[in-house]
């Protein structure tokens, strides 16, 4: 069931980071490997997603309901980790590199919560 877990959570997180727009993605990523990155869009990619991932999961720390600053600081902790040369491949929307990325949060921010899908609810 853990393994499920972390395959959601892996799924929502290439979900929310795509959505992303392409000129915050250019400055995450920079425009060479290395050149002109800008890390202060960290915070508004890891604040997006978090939204989005405790809309839809339910997200737990310690046991307890994580808050969504907690779990974006998670994941913008995960997100300054990631290489020059893995966010400049982002800017290309190459597959393995959104993979790479996902499977990066995840593992980082795995020893800090869990998660499980909310119920859907019909609307």
């Amino acid at each position: 069931m853990q393994n499920d877990a972390g395959t959601l959570l892996r799924s929502f997180l290439n979900s929310s980071f795509r959505k992303q727009s392409q000129r915050r993605i250019r400055d995450f990523g920079g425009y060479e490997i290395g050149k002109r990155r800008q890390p202060h869009v960290i915070h508004a990619i890891a604040r997006d997603a978090a939204d989005f991932l405790c809309t839809h999961l339910d997200i737990k720390a310690k046991g307890r309901p994580a808050s969504k600053a907690g779990v974006a600081f998670a994941i913008a902790e995960a997100l300054c980790n990631v290489s020059d040369e893995l966010a400049y491949r982002l800017t290309w929307r190459d597959d393995k590199a959104w993979r790479d990325v996902c499977e990066s949060v995840a593992v980082f921010s795995k020893a800090a919560w869990s998660s499980t899908g909310n119920p859907m609810t019909a609307r």
